[in-house]
């Protein structure tokens, strides 16, 4: 599984690569309030 962090607001880039396969997620705390990792 590919997954790419996007910046959130944007939402154009967020569509291409969900329609290129890529799993996307968003920049801020996941699910368990840990803070993003940094790429």
């Amino acid at each position: 599984m590919r997954v790419v962090a996007v910046e959130d607001g944007l939402t154009n880039v967020r569509a291409a690569l969900k329609e290129a396969g890529f799993t996307v997620v968003g920049m801020g705390p996941d699910e368990l309030g840990r803070p993003p990792r940094r790429w």
